[in-house]
């Protein structure tokens, strides 16, 4: 899980509005621009992903691609947020990446993978990626709501990392239309080697926007999908691209996957699990900006939705319907049957001296 990404994000707002120059200029060309993108928005029967796709072309890209063109034409905002050409889109619905071209140098900085939500809902997001809910699969899992929800997250995870590995990207993001998961790749050192890691992050703006603006909180423009793609795309922009090299080295793990064999998971899913439409009773989602103090104000408004508030962050081992989470050691010990973590708390159940499962067998079943 991407902890620190509620921060980064209030860190690129805030200095947004410190900059005086950008919050008291127009930037957008006016309100009757705004109301056709809302009409023709409104008008949009998102049946599929080219629909999802072409509707965010309309909404979020148009107006990022325009918010960063302003960034880039000022001197001073220019060098403040990092922007080093001009932003656009790549028009291949099946890897679309945002790229920043300066003279004749194209950098790409995120790709985006859209899913529609029927095929991904946001329950079975918020429950599949749930902290640590990502465990190494046994033969033990079931078809409830829980495990397909968590076997449909990551497949979604894989075909994200397959698609910023393909565009040599360190960030990107899934849109389900409803909802969007922020990921990162990051590296971890290890005394085994330099395993790769996907963070990711889920965010439901009407959700986010609803709460807020129940608490009077005149920042919930923040909570917006637009608000928080656009903070997304200035903290990406002070990255620079994946060397060629590392893109070589990831390509041939088990993960780089192509999207139809995952797709085609995705939809035997759908047509062949009723239980994926059946969540736990009282299972909800939480607000992505939630913090200790939002929550006790939270609390004090509506003292009613205690059963909402989340479980705050603890140093001993989480533990969901009483199995503990396994440690990134057995983990990585999954490559080529490897030996066990004896920390892990799963230790007995994985075998006896090694794995008996290989990553690329855990992966093969998922698909």
């Amino acid at each position: 899980m991407w902890k620190n990404f509620p921060t980064i994000q209030a860190k690129m707002r805030d200095k947004i509005d410190s900059c005086p120059c950008l919050a008291e200029k127009r930037i957008f060309a006016g309100q009757n621009l705004l109301n056709d993108r809302a009409a023709a928005l409104h008008n949009t029967f998102l049946s599929g992903k080219s629909d999802l796709t072409e509707s965010r072309a309309l909404t979020l890209e148009q107006s990022v691609m325009e918010l960063v063109s302003f960034l880039r034409d000022d001197d001073f905002l220019r060098d403040v947020f990092k922007v080093r050409g001009k932003m656009n889109f790549s028009y291949e619905v099946k890897n679309r990446t945002a790229f920043i071209t300066h003279g004749s140098i194209t950098e790409p900085i995120y790709t985006v993978l859209d899913i529609p939500k029927h095929m991904l809902t946001v329950k079975e997001l918020a429950f599949g990626l749930e902290q640590g809910r990502l465990l190494v699969p046994s033969s033990g899992d079931t078809d409830d709501f829980g495990a397909v929800s968590m076997r449909i997250s990551m497949v979604a995870l894989i075909m994200m990392f397959s698609s910023m590995v393909d565009a040599g990207v360190w960030f990107g993001y899934i849109n389900t239309g409803d909802a969007y998961v922020f990921c990162r790749i990051v590296w971890e050192f290890h005394e085994k080697g330099n395993p790769v890691i996907l963070e990711y992050y889920l965010c439901v703006p009407s959700k986010d926007v609803l709460i807020e603006q129940r608490l009077d909180n005149s920042k919930w423009p923040r909570c917006t999908a637009l608000g928080q793609v656009l903070s997304f795309t200035l903290h990406a922009l002070t990255f620079f691209p994946s060397p060629r090299s590392w893109q070589e080295m990831v390509h041939g793990s088990m993960l780089c996957r192509g999207e139809s064999t995952i797709m085609k998971f995705l939809e035997n899913v759908i047509f062949n699990h009723y239980n994926r439409f059946n969540p736990p009773l009282g299972f909800g989602y939480l607000d992505s900006s939630w913090s200790e103090p939002w929550h006790h104000e939270f609390l004090r408004h509506y003292p009613e939705n205690k059963s909402l508030l989340p479980v705050s962050d603890s140093p001993v081992q989480p533990v969901l319907y009483g199995v503990l989470y396994c440690t990134a050691a057995c983990l990585l010990g999954t490559k080529n049957k490897g030996p066990l973590d004896p920390r892990c708390p799963n230790f007995r159940k994985h075998g006896e001296m090694y794995h008996q499962l290989h990553s690329f067998e855990i992966v093969k079943g998922l698909l």
